[in-house]
């Protein structure tokens, strides 16, 4: 039997171009693509220059404008730190324009 991945996972510290991100979305279909909004600390990761000094709310709003539906939050500052995910910034955040709010949203957690 074969095997195929349930999401393809697109994260913002490699991404190119927002043109990229909907080429990918396009080929895959939305439903296939999980964003991942990398951080470092409050500081999106992201070479891409469409994305240059945004927010990261920004940023989640740009992403779901290109078709992501489901989204990752990742602070790459504190992966192998076993200290968890610092959840209180994003719990408390309002919505993301360009995101309902019926779409999931994941953090990062510790795994034991």
């Amino acid at each position: 039997m074969a095997r195929r991945a349930l999401a393809t996972v697109v994260g913002t510290e490699t991404l190119g171009r927002l043109s990229d991100l909907a080429r990918i979305v396009a080929l895959l279909g939305a439903g296939q693509v999980v964003g991942s909004l990398d951080l470092r600390g409050d500081v999106l990761l992201c070479p891409a220059v469409d994305l240059a000094g945004c927010t990261s709310e920004q940023a989640v709003g740009l992403l779901a404008r290109q078709g992501i539906q489901e989204m990752l939050v990742l602070d790459l500052a504190r992966v192998g730190t076993r200290s968890g995910p610092v959840l209180a910034a994003w719990l408390i955040r309002p919505v993301p324009q360009g995101f309902e709010p019926s779409t999931p949203m994941f953090r990062s957690r510790r795994v034991p």
